[in-house]
């Protein structure tokens, strides 16, 4: 059993080239070339054995990395998005659609002036002007999420309130709102369904 990669195709090209210019413009204004590869996990007669992707050591349906300088000199795109094919098959169009912007709000642009990332203006204008690697490609960096969770139920059950993951859920609570919560209750809803 292996792992198989493979260049995604153009329908894929073609949803990521709509979300980026639906919601992540100013990497378009600044150049930002992204490559796109699939993944999947297989047996010797290439048939898909489950999940191929992780990261942290958790299944992923997707992951994000900027291309070594080495890379981009022979011509290789300024970012990687790696999506694991059997996760991309059970998503309808909306998800794979938020899955590709989900890896795309990771990716900043480095801006020489001003900011310290180019973004778009309420004008949709570009703030900043992209930093430029050795070979004229926009230098990039990676931004965290804006929240992650991780924990035991094991743990939460045995120190309630005590528990850095029920101190956690109760952070994030009160940073994002009722909104987050109704939201997540609602995919849990649909989950179950």
């Amino acid at each position: 059993m292996g792992l198989y990669y493979e260049k995604a195709d153009e329908g894929v090209e073609r949803l990521v080239l709509h979300a980026l210019e639906q919601y992540h413009r100013e990497l378009l204004a600044c150049d930002v070339r992204v490559d796109l590869l699939m993944v999947s996990k297989v047996d010797k007669e290439g048939e898909s054995k489950g999940h191929a992707l992780k990261h942290g050591g958790y299944p992923a349906a997707a992951t994000v990395k900027i291309v070594p300088l080495k890379q981009r000199a022979l011509g290789n795109g300024d970012a990687l998005i790696t999506i694991d094919s059997e996760s991309w098959e059970f998503l309808d169009p909306e998800q794979q659609e938020a899955l590709v912007d989900h890896e795309l709000e990771h990716i900043q642009v480095v801006s020489a002036n001003g900011p310290k990332f180019c973004h778009m203006n309420d004008a949709g204008e570009l703030v900043g002007e992209a930093k430029r690697d050795d070979h004229g490609r926009p230098k990039l960096k990676l931004r965290k999420h804006d929240w992650q969770l991780g924990g035991f139920t094991s743990i939460a059950k045995r120190h309630g309130a005590n528990a850095v993951e029920v101190m956690a859920i109760e952070r994030c609570r009160n940073e994002q709102g009722q909104y987050f919560w109704d939201w997540s209750a609602l995919v849990l809803a649909h989950a179950g369904a």
